[in-house]
Protein backbone atom coordinates (compact mmCIF):
# COMPACT_ATOMS: atom_id res chain seq x y z
CA UNK A 1 0.00 0.00 0.00
CA UNK A 2 1.23 3.52 -0.84
CA UNK A 3 0.09 6.42 0.42
CA UNK A 4 1.95 7.85 4.33
CA UNK A 5 4.06 4.36 4.11
CA UNK A 6 7.16 4.23 1.68
CA UNK A 7 7.78 0.40 -0.16
CA UNK A 8 10.93 -0.93 -1.24
CA UNK A 9 12.39 -1.09 -4.78
CA UNK A 10 13.54 -5.10 -4.84
CA UNK A 11 16.76 -5.62 -5.50
CA UNK A 12 17.84 -8.69 -7.88
CA UNK A 13 17.05 -12.00 -6.14
CA UNK A 14 14.39 -10.08 -4.07
CA UNK A 15 10.46 -9.81 -5.04
CA UNK A 16 7.97 -7.51 -3.56
CA UNK A 17 4.16 -7.06 -3.81
CA UNK A 18 2.91 -3.74 -4.23
CA UNK A 19 -1.25 -3.48 -3.47
CA UNK A 20 -2.40 -0.17 -4.05
CA UNK A 21 -5.20 1.10 -2.60
CA UNK A 22 -7.34 4.14 -4.42
CA UNK A 23 -3.82 5.66 -5.50
CA UNK A 24 -3.49 9.19 -6.06
CA UNK A 25 -2.41 10.67 -9.59
CA UNK A 26 1.10 11.25 -8.01
CA UNK A 27 1.34 7.45 -6.51
CA UNK A 28 0.67 6.16 -9.13
CA UNK A 29 3.21 8.67 -11.03
CA UNK A 30 6.01 7.48 -8.54
CA UNK A 31 5.04 3.89 -9.07
CA UNK A 32 5.22 4.10 -12.58
CA UNK A 33 9.19 6.23 -12.61
CA UNK A 34 10.46 3.57 -10.05
CA UNK A 35 9.40 0.54 -11.74
CA UNK A 36 9.51 2.46 -15.96
CA UNK A 37 6.02 2.15 -16.64
CA UNK A 38 3.59 3.92 -18.27
CA UNK A 39 1.80 5.72 -16.73
CA UNK A 40 -1.54 5.28 -19.11
CA UNK A 41 -1.58 1.48 -17.10
CA UNK A 42 -2.90 3.35 -14.49
CA UNK A 43 -4.68 6.15 -15.92
CA UNK A 44 -7.18 3.67 -17.73
CA UNK A 45 -7.60 0.21 -15.90
CA UNK A 46 -10.43 1.55 -13.36
CA UNK A 47 -12.54 2.43 -17.10
CA UNK A 48 -11.78 -0.87 -18.97
CA UNK A 49 -15.42 -3.15 -18.76
CA UNK A 50 -13.53 -6.30 -19.67
CA UNK A 51 -10.47 -8.23 -18.80
CA UNK A 52 -7.85 -6.77 -21.24
CA UNK A 53 -3.72 -7.10 -21.74
CA UNK A 54 -1.70 -3.79 -22.03
CA UNK A 55 1.46 -5.49 -22.38
CA UNK A 56 3.49 -8.87 -22.22
CA UNK A 57 6.81 -6.72 -21.46
CA UNK A 58 6.11 -6.45 -18.27
CA UNK A 59 2.68 -8.42 -18.39
CA UNK A 60 0.35 -5.55 -17.68
CA UNK A 61 -2.99 -6.76 -17.49
CA UNK A 62 -6.35 -5.72 -15.98
CA UNK A 63 -8.93 -8.84 -14.60
CA UNK A 64 -12.62 -7.74 -14.23
CA UNK A 65 -13.35 -9.55 -11.33
CA UNK A 66 -16.80 -10.32 -9.48
CA UNK A 67 -17.31 -11.14 -6.21
CA UNK A 68 -20.11 -11.40 -3.35
CA UNK A 69 -19.79 -7.87 -0.40
CA UNK A 70 -21.04 -8.56 2.57
CA UNK A 71 -24.27 -8.21 1.99
CA UNK A 72 -24.19 -11.58 -0.32
CA UNK A 73 -24.21 -9.48 -3.51
CA UNK A 74 -22.84 -9.34 -6.83
CA UNK A 75 -20.08 -6.74 -7.24
CA UNK A 76 -17.49 -6.47 -9.74
CA UNK A 77 -14.38 -4.23 -9.40
CA UNK A 78 -11.38 -3.58 -12.16
CA UNK A 79 -8.02 -4.86 -10.44
CA UNK A 80 -5.24 -3.69 -12.35
CA UNK A 81 -1.62 -6.52 -12.80
CA UNK A 82 2.01 -5.76 -13.58
CA UNK A 83 4.23 -8.57 -13.18
CA UNK A 84 8.07 -7.13 -13.22
CA UNK A 85 11.06 -8.83 -12.71
CA UNK A 86 11.05 -8.08 -9.06
CA UNK A 87 7.60 -7.23 -8.53
CA UNK A 88 3.72 -7.82 -8.45
CA UNK A 89 1.88 -4.53 -8.71
CA UNK A 90 -1.87 -5.03 -8.18
CA UNK A 91 -3.99 -1.51 -7.89
CA UNK A 92 -7.53 -1.20 -7.23
CA UNK A 93 -8.97 2.36 -7.86
CA UNK A 94 -11.48 2.25 -4.52
CA UNK A 95 -11.25 0.92 -1.29
CA UNK A 96 -12.80 -2.46 -0.98
CA UNK A 97 -13.22 -4.75 1.92
CA UNK A 98 -13.13 -7.91 -0.04
CA UNK A 99 -9.77 -7.36 -1.72
CA UNK A 100 -7.96 -6.04 1.56
CA UNK A 101 -8.69 -9.12 2.95
CA UNK A 102 -8.09 -11.35 -0.21
CA UNK A 103 -4.74 -9.60 0.28
CA UNK A 104 -4.00 -9.89 3.87
CA UNK A 105 -5.30 -13.93 3.27
CA UNK A 106 -2.89 -14.22 0.46
CA UNK A 107 0.10 -12.84 2.30
CA UNK A 108 -0.53 -14.85 5.32
CA UNK A 109 -0.83 -18.41 3.30
CA UNK A 110 2.13 -17.18 1.05
CA UNK A 111 4.23 -16.60 3.91
CA UNK A 112 3.45 -19.99 5.20
CA UNK A 113 5.25 -21.18 1.99
CA UNK A 114 8.45 -23.03 1.88
CA UNK A 115 9.58 -22.14 -1.68
CA UNK A 116 9.13 -18.30 -2.44
CA UNK A 117 8.65 -17.01 -6.24
CA UNK A 118 6.43 -13.89 -8.07
CA UNK A 119 4.83 -16.67 -10.08
CA UNK A 120 3.44 -18.81 -6.77
CA UNK A 121 2.46 -15.42 -4.65
CA UNK A 122 0.32 -14.72 -8.19
CA UNK A 123 -1.10 -18.25 -8.33
CA UNK A 124 -1.69 -17.92 -4.34
CA UNK A 125 -4.03 -14.70 -4.83
CA UNK A 126 -5.67 -16.19 -7.92
CA UNK A 127 -6.34 -19.56 -6.51
CA UNK A 128 -7.93 -17.56 -3.34
CA UNK A 129 -10.22 -15.44 -5.61
CA UNK A 130 -11.52 -18.03 -7.54
CA UNK A 131 -12.17 -20.00 -4.54
CA UNK A 132 -14.84 -17.20 -3.54
CA UNK A 133 -15.70 -16.75 -7.35
CA UNK A 134 -17.34 -20.21 -6.68
CA UNK A 135 -20.09 -18.03 -4.36
CA UNK A 136 -20.65 -15.94 -7.23
CA UNK A 137 -21.71 -19.02 -9.10
CA UNK A 138 -23.96 -20.00 -6.43
CA UNK A 139 -25.73 -16.97 -6.28
CA UNK A 140 -26.54 -17.20 -10.29
CA UNK A 141 -27.29 -20.83 -9.93
CA UNK A 142 -29.82 -19.63 -7.22
CA UNK A 143 -31.30 -16.76 -9.46
CA UNK A 144 -31.55 -19.23 -12.91
CA UNK A 145 -33.35 -21.88 -10.50
CA UNK A 146 -35.95 -19.68 -9.25
CA UNK A 147 -36.43 -18.69 -12.98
Amino acid sequence: EIGLKDYKIPRKGEFGWIFLIAPTKEESAKVAKDFSLDKKFFEQYHKINHSQRFSTNPLVFVLVDYYLDKNSEVKHSRLLFVLTDTCIITAIATPNEYYETLFDETVQIFDAEEEKSLGKLLYTFMRQDIEDNYDVLQVYDNKIMAL
